[in-house]
């Protein structure tokens, strides 16, 4: 694969796995575990963020058994989600093929498809983009952390679960706890 296109897409795939992981797993096979600590956890800070060079799974809480219970929730999607079973979630997530009615015009749909053609349309980001190119050349950062929609849809689901079970485990993750 030519190095340029495999930047892309690796970009795309780390804020993919930010969604996906967070849509169930083993221990907690509901559809949107997130959704649901957010609305019934003591939390002070639930949130996760992808940047060029990592994924961050940041939560807060001052109750230590709510705390631990975020933990549990948030490690068991990152090293055991549902995604690996069930390619709806790449097809929600990621992209898939829609149209509106039987003789309607073929389109791609998707969370992270539509999120980064939003962000690839902002004249402030496309600038922040070239800037970042130009400072960091050959680097991850000189990527858009979130991925070119150009490029998404080039996104197979068997090379997302290449890539997770490559990537994606304790060896090659940093894990901190304080409280």
């Amino acid at each position: 694969m030519h190095l340029e296109l495999f930047r892309q897409i690796a970009q795309v795939w780390l804020i993919l796995f930010e969604h996906t992981v967070l849509c169930g797993s083993d221990r907690y096979p509901v559809k949107d575990p997130f959704v649901e600590l957010a609305k019934g956890s003591l939390n002070t800070f639930l949130n996760a963020m992808t940047y060029s060079d990592k994924t961050m799974y940041p939560l807060a809480s001052t109750n230590d058994k709510d705390f631990f219970n975020l933990m549990s929730v948030y490690m068991d999607g990152v090293f055991h989600p549902n995604i690996t079973k069930e390619r709806k979630i790449f097809e929600q997530e990621g992209w898939h093929y829609e149209m509106d009615s039987p003789d309607g015009e073929l389109t791609y749909n998707g969370v992270v498809y539509n999120e980064m053609k939003g962000a690839f349309s902002s004249a402030d980001e496309i600038l922040g983009r070239q800037v970042k190119a130009a400072l960091y050349p050959d680097t991850t950062y000189a990527y858009e952390s979130g991925g070119d929609p150009e490029f998404i849809t080039d996104l197979t689901y068997e090379s997302y679960l290449e890539f997770y079970h490559t990537y994606y485990h304790p060896s090659n993750s940093y894990n901190l706890s304080v409280w």
